[in-house]
């Protein structure tokens, strides 16, 4: 037994040492697995940081290589649509020379339709032609030369005011353009003046050491700087006065340029009442004439048309020429771009920087070819592009002036960052960066204000370049009508000419000694009559202006009801048109019984002519000249009754204006009484305000005497609270008091205002009234007037119809005169036949030259035909070319995007593979060996320590058992030390406890301990 004991204790000391260690070594173990599972999470860490980087260069490469194709497709997208529109083009260009072609040819087949009619209708008109050659024959020439030569003298003058007022105004242009060159170049200096600065300020925080002398240094810049902008603003103030001096001159050139184009504007008109005149003498003589004229002009112009759409269509030509070298710039833009996107992906973003700097260099050279090609224009337009040019360089200037903006921004930006640097140590360079701050503000304005300058020259540019193209067109549109007038002039006077070359022998013998006295008889008897209507329609037109004169007298009356003042000026202006009236009534009653007597006198000459056989002659001939002269002082008389007629229209313009300028000086006056009443009672309010305001004040005093007094002693608190209420009390009874003042005024106000009011409508009431009895008076008289020059009026005109009609049967005797000189006329027809033929061989011979003219024109037309259709052919070859070369450049473009493509593709996914299979670094190596023989290490201790401790907890329960039932009968053995070792014969720590048994324990355990090491 004692052998059995001592076998088991030295069993339980050997297995709670073995357990301690292994406890001990459990616990480095589950540290060590911490720490892998450290590293293992690091390893994670790094593997996903791995996984997000392939990632995004993955999403890189997808998204750069969208963009390609993106740009591939709108590139052929582009040059597809601009192959399309360049064959729409071509293709309409074509249907138009087509449409042209059909339409000359239909207007070839109306011009010989209307040559064969008017061949027929020659014969029928050679008489009417002869009449109408005859009486307008003379008039034509003279009024064709005279206008001819005012004509060529206006347009002489024209064009010579015109090229001195070009050459004045470019001569100011380019003045100015000088003085604005200047300019910019002071503006550079300023500006490289600032960049000097910023590279001192630049220097100056370089060296804390150095910090006072450079502050030394930059005080003497600032003061030279100073010194510039005072000779900069000095510059501006003679800019400004430069600029007052161009607007000066402009308005001058203007009002000159005005009263020009007034001169012009009355001589045009003059020369187009002329034409007017001249076309209303023609119209009556050559009417079938001119009609046919215009068939044949109108297929003329037709046929200019057709010239002027082939030369639009040649002009056409040569823009889709122009157009179609853009498009090969553009595609070797576009070639250019492809080829570079050869380089590296990390490169292509560049590189695409590159082609748009190249497509924008390509634009601005169009640019400036298109300014270029524009230079060749007319003088106006090449005016116009140099001030555009001058805006542009103003922008330039605007340009700069915005970076010098900038650029003094970050000069503040500096200032203050060296004033927060040098805040703690120098207090002077704080003030000096206030002085720089405010002297950029005073830059800036400066900028600003020379910006405005700019702005304000360019505005005065422009309204020269308006001014002077307005004035140019003007001239001409004149320069043109007075050659279109002259031309026409000059074809009808060489029309004239060579009718009357035609017709000379006939023309000597028709104006023979007994035409014209049949002419004459004829022209008196007319000259009669129309003086009879004359005088007519003179009583006529002189009741119908009575009629007028009550009609606007009874529309005064209307008028007058709604007026206010300035009744008497009224009045004035209408007695002075009364009087006016009067008088030009009176000068018409003269000149008619002046014209009546002078009829009486000239029907007795005629009269005694008539008796003398031998002097009807002679007296034929003064009678036509007093007839004319009667003509001329008739027309005289319809010329004074439109002047009477012109006079009452303004005389009824001004009373309308002065009835509108009494309406409107009336609104004013009442509403500066408002406004007046209104300042009043603003008044009273801003003085009810002001007192309150007082009041106010007071109440807070004594609020903060309150306050102090609280502060300085507690113990008057109470009576400072009731003294602040009796204040209060009596503020509240000030401002109703103020109140009930303010109410009062106000009601005062509002009486005073409505007694002026219904005193000053009274007042106008009565004046009005006043004023129209007065002119009703006055209307009256004037009427009553009237009415009796009405009567004397219609006395004289019986009086006149009564001479009429005696003359009518004086006239009867002359007709029986008339009727032999007519049969005298008759022997006249033989040569007129004669001249029929001469006229029939004119028109043949006219005929054929037409015939050789219209040859001529259809064998032009025809070669113009041909030029154009060859070029038009010639154009599509080119173009059809010129669309297969883009077409393979463009599939060269996508063959070789698409390889790079790829290349691109192929180099990613090797990449990818190295960077996946890269080898890893020598130190990480050695630190994953290091963790995974730890891990192992730590696994394999872990592992064991978990099977010693399942064994150690069942050895001990069963061990525990057994020893109790074997040596005791209660459970509790004694205390057992699991962290003790047991050694024979030795007390130290650690042993079990020694057992009760009689002495026998050392055999026992020795017994154990031998039969353990037996097992």
């Amino acid at each position: 037994m004692q052998g059995l004991t001592g076998r088991y204790e030295d069993e339980i000391t050997a297995l709670l040492e073995e357990t301690t260690h292994r406890m001990n070594l459990f616990k480095d173990r589950i540290h060590e697995q911490q720490e892998c599972e450290l590293v293992q999470d690091a390893l994670q860490k790094l593997n996903h940081q791995h996984q997000l980087e392939r990632e995004q260069f993955i999403e890189r490469f997808q998204k750069y290589k969208s963009d390609c194709e993106a740009r591939l497709a709108e590139i052929k997208r582009a040059s597809r649509a601009r192959v399309d529109k360049i064959s729409d083009d071509v293709r309409k260009a074509k249907d138009a020379v087509i449409a042209k072609q059909d339409k000359a040819q239909e207007l070839e087949r109306e011009l010989a339709r209307l040559q064969e009619s008017r061949a027929g209708s020659d014969a029928d008109h050679e008489a009417e032609l002869r009449r109408v050659m005859d009486e307008s024959r003379a008039e034509l020439e003279r009024k064709g030369a005279v206008f001819t030569e005012e004509m060529r003298a206006a347009r002489t003058e024209a064009e010579g005011q015109l090229k001195s007022l070009r050459d004045e105004l470019l001569g100011q242009v380019n003045a100015a353009e000088s003085r604005e060159n200047d300019a910019k170049t002071e503006l550079s200096a300023a500006n490289d003046r600032n960049a000097q600065l910023t590279e001192e300020l630049a220097h100056e925080r370089e060296s804390r050491a150095l910090l006072q002398a450079r502050y030394d240094k930059e005080v003497v810049a600032l003061s030279g700087l100073r010194l510039q902008h005072s000779a900069a603003d000095g510059e501006a103030a003679r800019l400004r006065d430069e600029v007052a001096r161009l607007t000066q001159a402009n308005e001058e050139l203007e009002k000159m340029i005005r009263d020009r184009g007034d001169e012009y504007a009355v001589k045009i008109a003059g020369f187009e009442a002329q034409n007017k005149r001249m076309t209303g003498d023609l119209r009556n003589s050559a009417e079938m004439m001119i009609s046919k004229n215009k068939e044949i002009a109108q297929l003329e112009d037709e046929l200019e048309q057709v010239k002027l759409s082939l030369e639009e269509s040649e002009k056409r030509e040569s823009s889709l020429a122009a157009e179609l070298e853009q498009e090969k710039e553009k595609a070797a833009a576009l070639a250019s771009e492809g080829s570079a996107s050869d380089e590296l992906v990390s490169q292509v973003k560049a590189e695409l920087d590159n082609v748009r700097r190249q497509l924008d260099e390509t634009r601005e050279r169009l640019q400036a070819t298109t300014v270029s090609r524009d230079k060749f224009e007319a003088k106006a337009v090449e005016l116009a592009e140099q001030l555009a040019d001058s805006k542009e360089g103003q922008t330039r200037t605007d340009t700069d002036l915005a970076t010098e903006r900038a650029t003094v921004a970050q000069l503040q930006a500096k200032v203050e960052q060296l004033d927060t640097e040098l805040a703690d140590s120098k207090a002077e360079a704080v003030d000096w960066a206030k002085k720089a701050v405010d002297l950029g503000d005073n830059i800036t304005a400066l900028k600003e204000k020379l910006a405005l300058e700019r702005e304000e020259t360019d505005a005065l540019r422009a309204r020269i370049a308006q001014t002077v193209q307005t004035g140019d067109a003007r001239a001409s549109d004149a320069v043109k009508r007075a050659e279109a007038l002259a031309a026409q002039v000059d074809r009808l006077g060489v029309e004239l000419r060579e009718a009357q070359e035609a017709t000379a022998a006939a023309e000597e013998r028709v104006t023979a000694i007994e035409a014209e006295k049949e002419a004459e008889i004829a022209q008196i008897r007319q000259e009669m009559d129309q003086a009879a209507k004359d005088a007519a329609s003179a009583a006529e037109k002189a009741e119908s202006t009575i009629e007028g004169l009550t009609e606007d007298n009874t529309a005064l009356k209307t008028d007058l009801e709604s007026t206010t003042a300035r009744m008497a000026e009224l009045q004035d202006r209408v007695s002075s048109m009364a009087d006016s009236t009067d008088s030009q009534v009176t000068g018409l009653e003269e000149r008619v019984q002046t014209l009546l007597a002078e009829l009486d006198s000239k029907h007795s000459q005629l009269e005694l002519s008539l008796a003398a056989n031998g002097k009807a002659d002679r007296e034929l001939a003064s009678l036509r000249d007093t007839v004319a002269a009667q003509d001329e002082r008739i027309a005289e008389e319809q010329a004074t009754v439109g002047k009477l007629r012109a006079a009452l229209e303004e005389a009824k313009a001004a009373r309308a204006s002065d009835l509108e300028a009494l309406r409107e000086e009336m609104a004013d006056a009442l509403d500066e009484k408002d406004r007046v009443h209104e300042e009043k009672l603003k008044a009273a309010l801003k003085a009810n305000d002001a007192s309150a305001g007082e009041w106010q004040t007071r109440v807070d005093e004594l609020e903060e005497k309150l306050k102090m007094m609280g502060q300085a002693a507690q113990e008057a608190a109470t009576a400072a609270k009731v003294s602040m209420n009796e204040t209060m009390d009596q503020h509240e009874a000030a401002v109703a008091r103020l109140e009930k003042d303010h109410r009062a005024a106000l009601d005062k106000l509002e009486a005073d205002l409505a007694a002026d009011k219904e005193a000053a409508l009274n007042r106008l009431g009565a004046e009005h009234a006043a004023g129209v009895e007065q002119v009703m008076a006055t209307m009256r008289a004037q009427q009553e007037e009237a009415a009796a020059k009405v009567r004397g009026l219609q006395q004289v005109i019986a009086q006149a119809e009564a001479t009429v009609e005696s003359r009518d049967r004086d006239l009867l005797g002359l007709q029986e005169r008339f009727d032999s000189l007519m049969q005298s006329h008759d022997a006249l027809v033989v040569t007129l036949d004669d001249a029929k033929k001469r006229i029939a061989q004119t028109a043949a011979d006219g005929d054929a030259t037409l015939k050789e003219e219209r040859v001529l024109f259809q064998q032009r037309l025809a070669d113009e035909l041909r030029r154009a259709q060859e070029e038009i052919e010639v154009a599509r070859s080119e173009k059809d070319a010129e669309i297969d070369r883009l077409t393979t450049d463009m599939e060269n473009l996508r063959y070789d995007l698409e390889s790079r493509y790829e290349e691109l593709l192929a180099q990613y996914e090797s990449e990818r593979r190295d960077f996946d299979s890269r080898p890893p670094r020598q130190e990480d190596l050695e630190a994953i060996a290091e963790l995974e023989q730890m891990a192992a290490e730590q696994q394999q201790v872990m592992g064991r320590l978990r099977r010693e401790i399942e064994y150690y907890k069942r050895e001990l329960v069963n061990r525990e058992e057994s020893y109790n039932k074997t040596f005791s009968r209660t459970p509790n053995v004694g205390v057992i030390d699991p962290l003790g070792r047991s050694k024979p014969g030795s007390g130290s720590a650690g042993q079990l406890p020694p057992l009760n048994l009689g002495g026998k324990t050392t055999g026992g355990s020795q017994r154990i301990g031998s039969a353990r090491r037996g097992r």
